[in-house]
């Protein structure tokens, strides 16, 4: 499905990819509507430990939720 012919042979609709949004702020860049940047730097934590969630991770994640709740399903069936 992954391959544009066979899309159109099935009548999907291609998808594009979201692009990625742009990161609100900068660990290199300076702000430059405060001129005392040096006063803003101690009243803040470094957000270091912050992660973004890749959308590899996102998804399988999802896939593995999504997996429990179906075995689950089935055994309640079973019962």
């Amino acid at each position: 499905i992954k391959r544009p012919p066979v899309k159109k042979f099935l009548g999907l609709p291609e998808i594009v990819p979201p692009s990625a949004p742009p990161p609100n702020f900068s660990l290199f860049s300076q702000p430059k509507s405060e001129p005392s940047a040096a006063a803003v730097l101690p009243a803040q934590p470094p957000k270091i430990s912050e992660k973004r969630i890749t959308s590899s991770s996102a998804v399988s994640q999802r896939l593995r939720n999504l997996e429990r709740t179906v075995k689950g399903r089935k055994r309640n069936k079973k019962v």
